[in-house]
């Protein structure tokens, strides 16, 4: 959307699940079967982020989001993305997640959970933060081709989000782009050219 300006995002982790259950003959399986996709399946209703859904959040609104389950009986992973703008909501989710797969491991007939976390991305305001002028100058940039900057934390992740975490404080400009994963993704170049514009302004402000 024009006039697009970000310089906060989210933290990012995923978590994967691995599910280590044991099949035997379904006629047999009296107090011996443990079922890993039903273990699965129990993590997820017992998480009870029903009302951190993708679908049902935002702003700055964090969520769980179930990205993919697979297995059967004897073993079955279920992959997830956890996202919050603020860190410690996201550890708070991280932690929810691994006591409770530790809760469902101690119960009788339950497959074994093991969890995985990675870390993806942090939050590029901690990192644009400490250097105003960086967006002082977008913002003037933005102005200086009549483009109101519409400011707002993305519900997401940017190449910023990399770069300012190795050193360059880098927020997100507007760039054409929308419906962005969707089969209806488009890029508009009337959009484009004006964020030609603020980035040949933005040029002229650093070398003054």
């Amino acid at each position: 959307l024009e006039g697009e300006f970000e310089y906060e995002c989210f933290h990012a982790a995923s978590a994967r699940i691995t599910a280590t259950g044991h099949n035997v003959h379904p006629g047999s399986a009296y107090h011996t079967m443990r079922h890993a996709l039903q273990s699965l399946i129990k993590l997820d209703y017992r998480l009870g982020y029903m009302s951190e859904r993708p679908e049902v959040t935002q702003g700055r609104e964090g969520f769980l989001h179930l990205c993919h389950m697979s297995g059967d009986v004897s073993s079955a992973t279920a992959e997830y993305i956890i996202r919050d703008h603020d860190r410690q909501l996201l550890e708070q989710r991280i932690v929810r997640i691994q006591e409770v797969a530790q809760q469902i491991n101690e119960e009788p007939h339950a497959a074994q959970l093991a969890v995985e976390v990675s870390y993806q991305y942090r939050n590029m305001y901690d990192y644009i933060a400490p250097h105003p002028e960086v967006i002082e100058h977008a913002i003037a940039a933005y102005e200086a081709v009549g483009v109101q900057p519409i400011i707002q934390p993305i519900r997401g992740g940017t190449d910023g989000a990399v770069l300012s975490e190795r050193g360059i404080p880098c927020p997100n400009i507007f760039t054409g782009g929308m419906n962005f994963h969707g089969r209806y993704e488009y890029c508009s170049l009337t959009t484009m050219h004006k964020a030609m514009q603020v980035i040949l302004n933005l040029a002229q402000l650093w070398t003054k």
